[in-house]
């Protein structure tokens, strides 16, 4: 209904013919002045929106646009509906008549606009069925010159109203704005979200509500908060339409902030560097002030280089972090490269901006995971720093050349191998591995890794500090998952402007609180503190008749280790020097502290305590590297600071009070409204033409898959990882495996070797068919190679492999094999779980999921995961019985 403020008159010429609708028929108010209410109309107004006999038309008149727009929020809130604007702004280009513009809404389950281009891609049944009723309601308003605004009004809904329609309307502009409003404070989402419901979902609500009294704004959802924030992000990220001028934009605020920004588009045929770029290839440095900062501090201990991709939705880009590591052993990313390739020249540029800005800073241990164009610009441009290869990668790629469960002895023993840091211990467990090994796996280690083991081999990896002990890349793919977790939110990017903002604007303030609560002590001491406090725990342990004092030399002691006996090592208090390998760390072990305990006249050991454990070699004691003008003080910016503060201590406030509590204070409360929504409106007005038009883009369709596929951002289930290995990284071991590092030989009764020769094939020897009273271990044991899982649990009709895949002796022991597996006893019908030996582990592993889950059953164990999972809980129920 109209308020008593609004203007209108009924033209007594329309006689309306049509059915009663679900809408109250405005009545005009008392007050109306003579002149509006009688207002003379020009027929040239309303002649282009005369209507068929039969429908109602009402016309009303208000003093200007504002309220004629308050009178449709009205309408649409009370009868639960909402207007879709057909044609917004139609000026009078003609200039017949008195009018100036027109604006022609639709009811939104009208034909708005013309015929869609979209193709359903699936004929799916929907939650929500198509809106598109072809609804005849129509509202047109004529803006003349005096500001004065006339309105036609045809309320021929063809639908139902009400709650009964809820579903297929909009939020209205009221909540987004209250949603904007909130979200700009920085209340949290889920608070906006209960705050716009109401308490409705409340059990004091919920006695209270009706299903007759329904609002739009009860079922506002998460993804519709999640919209007006998102809107909001992009006024700071998007600083114009289209991503290329964007990130120019982006380039020239940070230059003017003081960060260093280098950038080569793609349009540039060639740029004034050292080494030569694809004239194609886009190239994006950027390293902050921060960044700068925490290069100069930390860079010349350990550097970590690593790249990630689909961080922009653009063709090959890779996003290139050079990474430091902190005094408590944290990553710290201290600079960028965003490029459209990641070949050795553009990574050897990167690595030369950072070694011309920077001569006195030289990494003297280098991080990689085994890439090649990175190890080379790396030595390039640091020839003295050692390049490590991670661990974590180097096993990855080992356990790819052979099955891991078919050769578990082998894979305990690289895993022991590469931590091995005595020389020869590390060449004699070398030649037990190709004992042990197949020969393409040794031919595979003999080819790409013994002859770069400085790399890898932890032989190689002492005598470093305690800040430098970093044997993997996990510091890097560490910062890779915060910055598609936390900050991307797992979701792909679509532009380079976003990512641009991510890291100057979100990355570099995560890391500078997390230094600063590092600084004050909220992650307790730094590694060298912490190492110290551990090194005086395990010193007072050490008995004094370990310790024995050099009868030559008084300062020279020999001290036995607390965990090989045999093995002492040599302390000199005055040289202040111990041979254990510990000592590097931080120039300090328990062997020097026991003999200070013992020996306190000749050197009396200082506490930790009394330390002063601010070091001054953190990024935040140290300080910026120049000392810089405190910034103007913009006296608009700290009132609008103020008043956001003062308003979300009101919301904070009002959250808490029950409806008793202010019904004294209505009055004041009232005029608070009062003034704010005048200073909005104002404000509004203000602001209303230094935005372009927010262009609307329609969501993408059925991105989640490649999403899921290239962000590893999998819908989380109760099924399992079948490959749990702690380096298999969810990869099957085994793939790039040849044959013979697939399964393991086992050796007959009588063989006495590891790997027994098979034995020729003659007539005297050919394989008779399996007793099905036979055990299936006492019948493979003659075998010499267990066949494929493939093999022994085939889906459908058994497929004989070809004799030319298999030598000639497992072709016939597999043909045999097959014989023995598709015996009666194995087959369903005749399989009985209760007289099945599950002591015997290979007819276990024999049997198809099928009659294994029925052994489980029948046991009474879990039948999830994989087969192997199973027969481990059998035999651990076996054990325990």
């Amino acid at each position: 209904m109209l308020s008593q403020t609004s203007k209108f008159r009924i033209d007594p010429s329309i006689t309306s013919t049509a059915p009663s609708v679900n809408h109250a028929e405005p009545q005009p108010p008392s007050t109306l002045e003579p002149d509006l209410l009688f207002h003379q109309f020009d027929s040239s107004v309303l002649e282009e929106e005369e209507e068929d006999e039969g429908t109602e038309k009402v016309r009303m008149e208000w003093p200007s646009l504002e309220k004629a727009k308050e009178w449709m929020a009205r309408e649409t809130e009370e009868k639960l509906f909402s207007f879709s604007a057909k044609e917004p702004r139609r000026p009078n280009k003609k200039g017949v008549g008195k009018w100036v513009t027109k604006h022609i809404y639709m009811c939104s389950r009208g034909k708005v606009c013309g015929s869609s281009r979209y193709v359903k891609k699936h004929d799916r049944d929907r939650k929500v069925p198509n809106k598109r009723t072809g609804c005849g309601c129509r509202l047109t308003l004529t803006v003349l010159m005096d500001k004065t605004v006339i309105g036609l009004y045809v309320p021929d809904h063809n639908h139902e109203l009400g709650a009964e329609n809820a579903r297929f309307t909009r939020m209205s502009s009221k909540s987004r704005q209250e949603i904007e409003g909130m979200l700009r404070m920085g209340i949290d989402p889920t608070r906006v979200l209960e705050h716009v419901r109401g308490r409705i979902y409340t059990e004091e609500g919920n006695s209270s509500a009706s299903d007759a009294d329904v609002s739009r704004s009860e079922f506002i959802s998460r993804s519709d908060v999640r919209r007006v924030e998102r809107i909001i992000e992009e006024e700071s990220i998007r600083l114009a339409k289209k991503d290329g001028p964007s990130v120019l934009r982006w380039v020239e605020k940070l230059r003017s902030e003081g960060h260093y920004v280098f950038l080569k588009t793609s349009s540039d045929a060639s740029a004034a560097t050292s080494v030569r770029l694809d004239s194609d290839a886009f190239v994006l440095i950027i390293q902050t002030q921060y960044q700068q900062e925490c290069w100069q501090k930390h860079g010349a201990r350990f550097a970590g280089i690593d790249a990630t991709h689909n961080t922009t939705h653009y063709e090959g880009m890779n996003l290139f972090t050079l990474l430091v590591r902190d005094r408590w052993g944290h990553g710290m990313p201290c600079a960028w490269m965003l490029s459209s390739n990641a070949t050795e020249e553009t990574i050897s540029f990167f690595m030369s901006t950072m070694r011309t800005r920077f001569p006195d800073v030289a990494p003297e241990y280098v991080m990689s995971d085994k890439d090649h164009g990175q190890i080379n610009a790396v030595r390039q441009h640091y020839p003295d720093a050692e390049v490590l290869l991670c661990w974590w990668h180097v096993l990855h790629n080992w356990q790819q050349r052979f099955n891991i469960h078919a050769f578990p002895e082998l894979w305990s023993a690289l895993k022991r191998w590469i931590r091995i840091t005595d020389n020869a211990k590390f060449w004699s467990e070398w030649e037990r591995i190709q004992t042990i090994a197949p020969a393409s796996v040794t031919e595979y280690l003999k080819t790409n890794w013994i002859p770069n083991v400085k790399l890898w081999s932890a032989v190689f990896r002492k005598e470093r500090t305690i800040f430098q002990d970093c044997d993997t890349n996990m510091l890097v793919e560490a910062w890779h998952h915060i910055l598609k977790g936390k900050f991307m939110q797992n979701k792909r990017n679509r532009r380079a402007d976003h990512l641009i903002y991510i890291l100057t604007q979100q990355v570099i303030p995560y890391f500078r609180h997390k230094h600063r609560a590092q600084e004050h002590g909220f992650e307790g001491p730094d590694l060298e503190v912490r190492e110290r406090i551990r090194i005086e725990r395990l010193a007072n342990t050490i008995p004094s008749g370990d310790i024995v004092q050099s009868d030559d030399d008084s300062s020279i002691f020999t001290v036995k280790s607390q965990s090989l006996p045999d093995v002492h090592y040599k302390v000199d208090l005055d040289a202040y020097d111990c041979s254990c390998l510990s000592f590097p760390k931080i120039m300090m072990c328990k062997h020097i502290f026991a003999a200070q305990i013992h020996y306190p006249e000749l050197c009396e050991p200082i506490s930790s305590s009394s330390l002063n454990t601010s070091s001054p070699d953190t990024f935040e004691s140290n300080g910026q590297s120049e000392l810089r003008a405190p910034p103007e003080v913009d006296e608009a910016q700290e009132l609008i600071k103020k008043a956001i503060s003062s308003l979300s201590s009101l919301v904070c406030a009002l959250k808490d009070q029950h409806s008793s509590q202010i019904t004294s204070r209505t009055s004041q409360l009232q005029s608070l409204i009062d003034t704010a929504d005048e200073f909005t409106a104002n404000i509004l007005r203000d602001a209303a033409q230094l935005l372009p038009k927010q262009k609307k883009i329609a969501p993408n369709q059925h991105t989640w898959p490649e999403t899921r596929d290239v962000m590893n951002a999998h819908v989380k289930s109760k099924r399992k990882r079948v490959h749990t290995d702690a380096y298999a990284g969810g990869e099957k071991s085994g793939k790039k495996a040849k044959a013979d590092a697939l399964h393991a030989l086992i050796p007959g009764p009588s063989s006495s070797s590891t790997q027994p020769p098979v034995p020729p094939v003659s007539a005297a020897h050919t394989p008779l068919a399996p007793n099905i009273n036979q055990t299936p271990s006492t019948y493979l044991s003659g075998l010499a190679v267990v066949p494929p899982a493939s093999m022994i649990a085939p889906q459908g009709p058994t497929q004989q492999p070809d004799s030319q895949m298999l030598p000639p002796t497992q072709f016939t022991q597999f043909s045999q094999f097959t014989q023995f597996t598709q015996a009666p006893a194995f087959q369903d019908a005749a399989f009985d779980p209760s007289t099945f030996n599950i002591q015997d582990i290979i007819a276990l592993r024999l049997l198809k999921r099928q009659l294994l889950n029925k052994v489980a059953k029948f046991h009474g164990v879990s039948a999830g995961g994989s087969n192997e999972d199973i027969i481990a809980r059998l035999q651990a129920r076996l054990y325990n019985h």
